[in-house]
Parts: C-alpha cells; structure tokens; sequence
C-alpha cells in the first residue's frame, strides 16, 4: 500500500514551516516593518521638558504674587540660540496642548559655560527674558523666527557680563526701523549694571 501523503514525514514538515510563514505573515500586517511602539504624547509640563530635553523646569512668583513658569536650559552661541530654544519650547507646549494653570507668564534662564580667569570651567546664568505665555499659546510659531520672538519679549534681564557683545551683535543686525522690545529692555539692563561695553 502507498503510504498517504498526508502521512509523509516532508508533508508534516511543509505544514509546520507554512504555519510560521503565516504567522509571520499576520504578525507584518499587524505591527508592520520594523514599526516601533507609538511614543505617548507628554501628558504634564515636567514630561514634556524630558522628553523634548528642553532643560529644566520650576516656579515662582510675579511680584503680584501670581505663579511664573521658569525653564532653565544651555546655550552655546548667544541670543539666537536662546530665541530659538523659546520658540521650540512655546511651540511645543502648544502642539502638546499643555497649558500652565493660573500662570500668565513664562520665564526663560539661559545659562552657558564659562572659564574663569584661573581656567576653570563652570556653567552660569547669563539671561534671563519672559513672555506673556497666553498670549505665546495663540501664536503660529511657523512664521516666527529668532527676530519674531526677540519683538514679543515683555522683560528682560542680563545676568553675566559675559554675553553682553553677543547681545549687542544680535541687536545691531537687526534694522533700525524694527522695534525690538528684547533690544530696549536688555540695554535698559545692561545701563543698570554698567556693563555696557565701551565702543572702540
């Protein structure tokens, strides 16, 4: 008698070897190629400066008592890298629809590495500048850019002698027919100090 076909040891070993291709097969459409898990949206302020590595972030208070926002983060070039991290910030807050509660203003800390005059090297605060963040919630940040930004500053504050020319080249490249609020408020700042730098 002819042995059935469906007794054949090659013919049990076909089944199995079509069972994984099908597996395989489902296990494709359903997760797709190489797709890795969906990474969940940042569901508070804190998850959202980790995820997006946007520095750091606490509170204070106005001097109306009202709670202000403080993210502190690095910069290495100056004002345009500070704008830049301010819009990325505001923007993302905005596409993540995260909103501080009660808080009326956002307030940036840039601070950057320095060498003191022994060589040593540190990391200080050098800015400080703050936004009226519900005002920031309802901006389209796709036609902003570092100059943009710089005109809707409401406060600012130099910290460190240290960036003082980086903000006087920022400022001098930018028209003189252009009010920039971030212009006249870190020079009140600077006046203040007497860290103007002297011309010449």
């Amino acid at each position: 008698m002819y042995e059935s076909i469906t007794q054949h040891p090659l013919s049990k070993l076909a089944r199995a070897l079509c069972g994984l291709i099908l597996v395989g097969m489902g296990a494709y459409f359903v997760f797709g190629e190489d797709q890795a898990p969906a990474k969940q949206s940042p569901k508070t302020l804190e998850e959202f400066a980790a995820q997006k590595n946007m520095g750091t972030l606490s509170y204070s208070a106005d001097e109306a008592g009202k709670p202000v926002l403080v993210n502190t983060f690095t910069v290495a070039r100056g004002t345009y890298e500070a704008m830049d991290h301010a819009k990325n910030f505001l923007s993302g807050l905005q596409e993540a629809h995260l909103h501080v509660v009660d808080g009326k203003v956002v307030r940036f800390v840039a601070q950057t590495p320095l060498v003191d005059r022994l060589g040593h090297e540190t990391s200080a605060p050098v800015l400080q500048f703050e936004f009226d963040l519900q005002e920031m919630q309802t901006a389209n940040y796709k036609n902003l850019g570092a100059l943009s930004m710089a005109r809707q500053v409401k406060d600012v504050e130099v910290l460190h002698p240290a960036i003082t020319e980086d903000i006087v080249q920022f400022c001098n490249e930018i028209p003189q027919q252009v009010k920039v609020s971030f212009c006249f408020l870190s020079a009140f700042s600077l006046v203040q100090k007497h860290w103007v730098p002297q011309e010449g």
